[in-house]
């Protein structure tokens, strides 16, 4: 498994599930999502996903978690929770708001653009 911090790590003996499984029953069950130059994560009490950087004609970079969020909402609005297609829209969100100069959100012409460039994983199943 690629680690956030870009070393490759194994983890075949369960370290990542007992870490974050642990990390369940001692916090409320929802999702956690992590995001920067290393890729985005999404963990929830079910699995966690990955989706690893890739390139982006950066314009602006104001408005992109915002977009993000928008792509969340706009997936669960849709009634789907899978955590892969949540991951997938999020993450095309932002990249096609930084596409955009200043404080721009994203659009869908730039959402539609960006789903198929988006890579998302699952890492592993709780």
């Amino acid at each position: 498994m690629k680690r956030m911090d870009g070393s490759i790590e194994s983890f075949a003996d369960g370290t990542f599930r007992r870490i974050v499984s642990s990390l369940w029953r001692t916090t409320s069950p929802t999702a956690r999502f992590l995001w920067g130059k290393k890729g985005a994560l999404l963990v929830t009490p079910e699995a966690a996903w990955y989706s690893e950087p890739v390139s982006v004609d950066v314009k602006g970079v104001q408005g992109a978690g915002d977009s993000m969020v928008s792509g969340f909402a706009y997936v669960i609005a849709k009634q789907c929770t899978q955590g892969d297609q949540l991951l997938k829209m999020a993450v095309s969100c932002a990249h096609a708001s930084l596409e955009l100069p200043g404080t721009q959100m994203c659009t869908m012409a730039g959402v539609e653009k960006r789903f198929p460039l988006t890579p998302v994983k699952q890492l592993c199943t709780f």
